[in-house]
């Protein structure tokens, strides 16, 4: 059974979940949240609780469905010389899995 009562729950938790992204400091993530992110999130708004939902399993749902985002910029600074001509990646889910994780 969804959670979501209406598609008005599903936009404010999207808002929500768009906040806390930009919070991080990891604004260029318009397309869903990364796993850091997500591991913040459940913790700070009480979601989880080690005998009715437990943070391992959580973040383990979030895995299962992550996909790794290259995370690059356009600042030549930014990225570690000793890194060369390799980008870092970042564990992200989109919006759409957002929602289903939550709902899980």
């Amino acid at each position: 059974k969804w959670i979501f009562k209406s598609y008005d729950d599903v936009k404010e938790t999207l808002g929500w979940i768009q906040t806390w992204v930009s919070a991080t400091g990891l604004s260029m993530l318009q397309m869903g949240m990364d796993r850091s992110s997500f591991c913040q999130f459940i913790l700070d708004l009480g979601l989880v609780d080690q005998d009715k939902l437990p943070f391992v399993w959580a973040v383990s749902v979030f895995d299962k469905r992550a996909k790794l985002l290259k995370v690059t910029s356009s600042d030549p600074e930014w990225v570690d010389p000793h890194l060369e001509t390799r980008s870092p990646v970042l564990p992200v889910v989109s919006k759409w899995d957002m929602m289903d994780i939550l709902d899980t």
